[in-house]
């Protein structure tokens, strides 16, 4: 049981035995009685504190009932609890008007633990109910935490957070959205970096995977948009069952290309080529439809054939 609830309840013992008091002035569950817990010296019960200080000083200023002059009380308790003017304490006088003990506290506007360096926790309360809160030795917001609106916050103002494991793992799970929010993020390892996207049954639906090998994407749709991109590779290689190149510009600038297909189709509205050296045709068969005028202009022509030969139109002109 906590110091405050303790001595409140010496309290009500204490008020219920001055209720249920005997005739001869001692009550009926053994108090001591009343004269002499107030009028000859002796007394136990609250107190006012009369100037703010945290209880870990040693020593408070209260003021007992029926007294004008506040006195010090030694502070007696473990607790470590920021005490305002106003609050009240459980106290203790001996037969001395000067021995007072402060045994207790009744109430207090603030619950707070103090360190020597003046870091602290502390129970705050705001519209929505009470807060816990950890405050370093300048008053900076460290931990808090807020149950009616279930949110904790951990948090350091100035210098660097770290949260170290070097002989386990680090596990931070979450029932809705994970954010990373920073001027920039660096993932080390030494193996590998590999992400999962699974449904409720825990079955993989994409993943990619980052190690020293290279880099693996499994996934049932890649959509990537950019202004401007570059790859540099030494080597690459694309497979696809279909595929399909959409652009208002296409250029390609290769030493070598090379096309292997069973068919291969080309529409195009106009089709120029040139070739600086030689152009080379090997076919079974070639055919050629021209809808209007073919022409053909060489600096040497030479056309032969092993077997027929055959030109056929209105008009050949030779010459």
């Amino acid at each position: 049981m906590s110091p405050s609830a303790t001595a409140a309840k010496e309290v009500s013992a204490i008020s219920s035995a001055d209720g249920a008091r005997s005739a001869d002035g001692v009550s009926s569950v053994g108090s001591v009685p009343s004269s002499r817990r107030r009028g000859g010296g002796l007394y136990t019960g609250p107190a006012r504190v009369m100037e703010s200080a945290p209880s870990s000083a040693g020593v408070l200023k209260v003021l007992l009932p029926g007294e004008t002059v506040a006195r010090d009380a030694v502070v007696a308790y473990s607790a470590s609890v920021s005490l305002q003017e106003g609050s009240r304490v459980l106290v203790t006088r001996g037969e001395s008007v000067d021995q007072v003990w402060a045994i207790g506290i009744l109430d207090a506007p603030e619950r707070r633990l103090a360190t020597r360096d003046g870091a602290s926790a502390s129970v705050v309360r705001d519209e929505a109910g009470e807060i816990l809160e950890v405050r370093d030795a300048q008053g900076g917001l460290l931990f808090q935490y807020d149950p009616a609106r279930g949110v904790t916050r951990v948090q350091v103002l100035e210098g660097d957070l770290e949260l170290l494991a070097p002989m386990g793992e680090v596990t931070i799970a979450a029932g809705g959205g994970l954010h990373l929010q920073g001027r920039s993020i660096q993932l080390k390892t030494l193996s590998s970096v590999r992400i999962l996207v699974h449904d409720l049954a825990s079955r993989v639906l994409g993943s990619m995977g980052l190690g020293r090998s290279g880099l693996e994407v499994k996934t049932g749709a890649v959509n990537v948009e950019t202004g401007d991109s570059n790859l540099v590779t030494t080597r690459s290689r694309f497979r696809a069952e279909q595929a399909s190149v959409d652009a208002d510009r296409l250029r390609t600038r290769a030493g070598t290309v090379e096309v292997e297909a069973e068919s291969l189709v080309q529409r195009v509205g106009s089709l120029t080529r040139w070739v600086r050296d030689l152009a080379q045709l090997r076919a079974g068969r070639v055919r050629s439809l021209v809808k209007g005028s073919w022409i053909s202009r060489s600096g040497r022509a030479d056309l032969r054939s092993k077997e027929t030969f055959k030109v056929d139109g209105e008009r050949i002109h030779l010459g």
